[in-house]
């Protein structure tokens, strides 16, 4: 079973070939993840982004958004764990 919630992943059973999306074309991929019993969450810098600089993606030593990391990826055992870390 295979389960992709807006390119969170989460793989049960089964062996996937992943590709980690361009943060800037969404149309290339930077890397691929063999993904089994598993899941690969994402973060984006050009994603859930409002307004001057302000995104999702925070320095967890500042809280501040971030301005040299464009995108995490992360995987764990379970899509909340993968969610949670990226």
């Amino acid at each position: 079973l295979t389960v992709d919630a807006g390119g969170d992943v989460r793989c049960s059973g089964v062996r996937e070939r992943i590709g980690l999306e361009h943060p800037y074309d969404p149309t290339r991929i930077i890397g691929v993840v063999d993904l089994e019993d598993a899941a690969l969450c994402a973060s984006a810098t050009n994603r859930r982004a409002w307004g001057d600089g302000l995104h999702h993606v925070l320095d967890a030593r500042t809280g501040v958004p971030v301005r040299t990391v464009a995108a995490t990826w992360a995987v764990a055992p379970t899509a909340m764990v993968a969610d949670a870390a990226a």
